[in-house]
């Protein structure tokens, strides 16, 4: 062959293998394209079962629900991908990823987490460790890619305390390991559900701005799972069914779910890139309120403001993890009109953010985000949590100043005469001096008047009280608080101690005939539905251990059928509160000890007392009538700030005998 035939022969090789080679990365893009793991649409669930699993099984009943919805879909269609473990519970040690294929292997004998088959099984691994979610992740992304990604988190949440507890190490998700994994996982998702209580926050919301537009969460204690088959089967059905109209249905259904006990829902989607925008607001209100609250006047304001704020993930007492933000700015815009136009800006904001809410008719009427409440942080706490509480330098030194200042304290006031409680007995020119500087500190603090007839004015130097009528056990010197409601003045602005005719709330059993126990049934608002709230705070001792618990009680107008929902929490090792599923009734045999205040009126000091412990039932109900035969009080009493009440020193007292009130009288104390 000669050198012009092999050198025609080396052109012809090279254009062949140049075509062959363009074509082979046409199909080769092609292929990848339509990869069998590539998913129009992809659901991760990252589900830490925690005692929510251990106790209640409440994890399995989730993945048993996605894997009837899921059936027999095709992954390339739908690919669900569940990440699970966190519970002290066999088969559910460390965490497994597992796809819906080896999920439906798994149940075949009804069992989740007994099965050898799995993506990824490490029983070492911590679930509330940030290296825990970003492995989950950084797998789908690697191994399973898709066109659209959606990331469900499932398990105890508590706002800017975190989410993901796992219940083996007592490790949790803060809101920097919650930023921290889905960073290093790579994937950006639309949208993130968050299956928890109280996650529809501003801090919240920040800390995962970066990763999704909306979030869809519940700003409340969350009652029960979402709807895992309204999840799955639209995308199964729809794997392009847009975000809005998802979490709409979700959040819809989520509300409307029947359920056999006054169970408070509320749920919101929130736009997260827009929070930006509310944090920049909340920051220059944070410039104008740092003044204020440097003065008393404007502390008490300011301090008022949350006080009447709606409160939410309420643990103990009136004390909550959050504000409703809405609720919040409204409150400070009473004590401050001179605000009015900051602060309905930043509202504006807020409804701006949030694209969609629904409460059901026991929820109080929250806006869809709230914001961090002074009543559970000291100063340490704040630090503690570090950026995920932050908003902005000048909100966050207005905030830090009012944690600061905050007190817990009660007074007494003596409702003589207001002169005499100032400085009784004052006739000399230094006295007169002293007076007016007596006066003016007195005035920081509301006093009751004696105006006759059983009436009292109410002086209220800032305009920042509260007035309730208040109910009593009496024990010696102590009184021990059986329960509040709010009082109403007369048209003259006169308050009256409240008759009473001895009836008020208690926790009995309909079936047998056991000693009822009293409740401290304080009022904390009135829902949507017009039901009037109550929280009562009681200890459940199931015979494997104890647990703390409100019992929120559901008053309409007919007092004598009360509706009632126990809502157990307990605390972490690092001083955080979870909320467990609330439950429709007690256990067999549980043995129920209900607690109070019980303010001593000679050391002037409160602490915590016990009102009694039964062996509830399935029966026992909270109910309302003639109270257990002793001696009981009724009072008012003024809350003025954060922590801070003031008793009237005037009570009626009545006495109780064989279910007949016998005795009536006006006392002091």
């Amino acid at each position: 062959m000669n050198e012009n035939n092999t050198a025609r022969i080396f052109v012809l090789f090279l254009f062949f293998v140049i075509i062959t080679m363009t074509f082979s990365c046409i199909v080769g893009s092609a292929v990848v394209e339509n990869s069998s793991d590539h998913s129009k649409t992809q659901v991760l669930i990252y589900l830490v079962g925690s005692d929510l699993e251990s106790k209640s099984g409440d994890a399995t009943a989730d993945i048993i629900e996605a894997s009837d919805s899921y059936g027999n879909t095709n992954s390339k269609v739908l690919d669900v991908l569940i990440a699970f473990g966190g519970a002290n519970k066999q088969g559910w040690e460390g965490m497994k990823i597992a796809t819906m294929e080896e999920i439906n292997r798994d149940l075949q004998d009804g069992t989740i987490g007994n099965g050898n088959n799995y993506e990824y099984s490490d029983p070492t691994a911590d679930m509330g460790n940030s290296a825990s979610l970003a492995k989950f992740l950084d797998f789908a992304r690697t191994n399973r890619p898709s066109d659209r990604t959606i990331l469900i988190i499932s398990d105890h949440g508590n706002s800017y305390q975190g989410i993901g507890f796992d219940e083996n190490t007592d490790n949790g998700l803060l809101l920097p390991d919650l930023e921290k994994g889905l960073n290093q996982g790579g994937l950006k998702f639309d949208p993130i559900i968050f299956d928890a209580c109280l996650m529809g926050s501003v801090e919240v919301s920040q800390s995962v701005s970066p990763y999704s537009r909306y979030i869809l969460a519940s700003e409340e204690i969350q009652r029960g799972s979402f709807d895992y088959e309204k999840i799955i089967a639209p995308l199964a059905k729809n794997p392009e069914e847009d975000t809005l109209t998802l979490t709409k249905d979700i959040g819809a259904t989520y509300i409307s779910r029947e359920t056999t006990s006054p169970i408070v829902r509320t749920v919101s989607i929130i736009d997260v890139s827009k929070v930006q925008a509310i944090n920049e607001g909340l920051d220059s209100l944070g410039e104008k309120l740092l003044p204020v609250i440097q003065t008393e006047e404007g502390r008490r304001d300011i301090e008022k403001a949350y006080n009447d704020a709606i409160h939410l993930g309420i643990s103990e007492g009136d004390k909550g993890t959050s504000v409703d933000l809405v609720s919040l700015l409204t409150n400070i815009e009473k004590k401050r009109p001179e605000l009015s136009s900051d602060l309905k800006s930043v509202i504006a904001l807020v409804e701006e953010a949030v694209v969609y809410k629904n409460n059901n008719k026991y929820s109080k009427d929250v806006s869809g985000i709230s914001i961090a409440s002074p009543d559970v942080l000291t100063p340490a706490d704040y630090e503690k949590y570090g950026e995920s509480i932050k908003i902005g330098p000048h909100w966050d030194e207005f905030f830090r100043s009012l944690l600061s200042t905050s007190t817990d304290s009660f007074s007494v006031s003596d409702s003589s005469s207001y002169d005499t409680a100032l400085n009784p007995g004052s006739n000399s020119e230094s006295d007169n001096v002293k007076t007016e500087a007596s006066r003016k500190f007195e005035l920081s603090q509301p006093s009751f008047i004696k105006k006759g007839n059983g009436t009292y004015s109410l002086v209220d130097p800032y305009d920042d009280a509260s007035v309730y009528s208040t109910y009593y056990i009496v024990n010696g010197s102590n009184l021990l608080s059986i329960g509040s409601v709010p009082a109403t003045p007369d048209q003259k602005g006169l308050y009256k101690i409240p008759e009473w005719d001895g009836r008020w709330f208690f926790l009995a059993d309909t079936t047998r005939k056991i000693n009822p126990i009293l409740l401290d049934m304080e009022y904390d608002s009135t829902t949507i539905g017009g039901f009037d709230t109550f929280y009562s705070w009681i200890d459940i001792n199931d015979k494997s251990e104890v647990n703390n618990a409100s019992l929120v009680t559901f008053v309409n107008k007919k007092k004598d059928k009360p509706e009632m929902v126990i809502s157990p929490y307990y605390e972490t090792d690092s001083g955080d509160y979870l909320f467990g599923d609330s439950l429709d009734s007690f256990g067999k045999n549980w043995e129920v000890t209900s607690f109070t205040n019980r303010y001593n009126l000679t050391t002037m000091k409160k602490d915590e007392a016990s009102l009694g412990n039964m062996v509830a039932s399935s029966n026992s109900r909270v109910k309302y009538g003639i109270l257990p035969d002793g001696t009981y009080a009724s009072g008012l009493v003024a809350y003025y700030d954060i922590e801070n009440e003031l008793l009237n020193t005037e009570f009626r007292q009545i006495t109780i005998k064989n279910g007949v009130v016998v005795n009536k009288t006006t006392i002091r104390l």
